[in-house]
C-alpha cells in the first residue's frame, strides 16, 4: 500500500495546493501563468488545473479549479462573461465559472468552457486557447488587485478606528 500512496502524490490529476503542485512540477506548462495569477493568499487559491489535451479535437478539456469567496468568483464570472459577448468579444471561447461542493461541503469553483466540458464542442485551436489563458490571467489580476486594495483600505480604517477608541 505504501508504494501506491507514494506514486499517487506525483500523479498529475490529484487535487492539491498550488505550492505542492508547483514543487512537484505537475502544473501543465501552458496553464502555469494563469494558475500562478490565481494564487493570491487570502483571496484565491487553485486546487487543480489542465491546459487541455488532444488538439484540434479535444480529448481532455482545459480548466482551473479554485477556492475563493463568492464575491471574488462572482466578479470573475462577470468580467469573463463580458469578454465573451459580441460585439466586444475578446475571448475566443465562452468561458464560465461553475460551482461544486467539495468533500468538506465547501464551494469549489471551476473556470471552464462549458461546450468542451459537456462534450458538445470538440474542435479547439491551441493558439486561441493559449491567448484566452493570457487574457483571462490579466482580467483576474485586475480583479485581485481591486480586492487587495479594498482589503488594505478596510484594514487601514479598522486600525484608525482602534487608535481612536484607545485614546
Amino acid at each position: 500500500m505504501g508504494k501506491k500512496n507514494d506514486a499517487d502524490k506525483y500523479h498529475k490529476g490529484s487535487v492539491r495546493s498550488f505550492i505542492d503542485a508547483k514543487n512537484l512540477n505537475v502544473i501543465d506548462r501552458r496553464v502555469t501563468s494563469l494558475v500562478e495569477v490565481m494564487n493570491c493568499p487570502g483571496l484565491i487559491s487553485t486546487v487543480g488545473s489542465c491546459e487541455g489535451h488532444g488538439f484540434p479535437f479535444v480529448k481532455v478539456p482545459p480548466y482551473v479549479s479554485f477556492k475563493s469567496s463568492a464575491d471574488i468568483a462572482s466578479a470573475l464570472e462577470k468580467h469573463i462573461k463580458r469578454r465573451c459577448i459580441i460585439p466586444n468579444r475578446k475571448l475566443h471561447y465562452c468561458w464560465c465559472i461553475t460551482t461544486s461542493i467539495d468533500d468538506n461541503f465547501q464551494p469549489t469553483y471551476v473556470l471552464e468552457i462549458p461546450g468542451l466540458s459537456e462534450g458538445t464542442l470538440r474542435f479547439v485551436m491551441r493558439s486561441r486557447l493559449d491567448r484566452d489563458f493570457k487574457l483571462i490571467g490579466s482580467v483576474i489580476q485586475e480583479i485581485l488587485d481591486h480586492f487587495n486594495s479594498k482589503d488594505i483600505e478596510m484594514k487601514r480604517q479598522k486600525k484608525q478606528a482602534n487608535n481612536t477608541c484607545s485614546d
